[in-house]
């Protein structure tokens, strides 16, 4: 196991960890969401955008990842779907 493996399994391990200890935490879904989108895991990322969302269906990020996501699966109706409710949120804010 090389220098970045290790690293990169030891962030998989605490954000699994994270997720265990708080399970209705949207913080730590999102976490490991972005984990196993870093390691091209789609479907696991997907997953736990979707995680997220259902524990805090505001989150602009989750949609805008999860736009992302289909987008590289070539999905196009959800992708479009999470953009414009990402847009919606994001603008919200200013």
């Amino acid at each position: 196991m090389g220098f970045r493996e290790f690293f990169s399994t030891k962030k998989l391990k605490a954000c699994l960890a994270k997720v265990e200890s708080h399970p209705q935490s949207p913080s730590a879904h999102f976490e490991l969401g972005v984990e196993h989108d870093r390691r091209g895991c789609i479907p696991e990322a997907i997953e736990c955008f979707q995680k997220t969302l259902n524990l805090h269906p505001g989150s602009a990020e989750a949609h805008f990842n999860l736009a992302c996501l289909y987008e590289q699966r070539s999905d196009g109706g959800p992708a479009i779907s999470h953009i414009l409710k990402a847009g919606n949120l994001f603008s919200e804010r200013e």
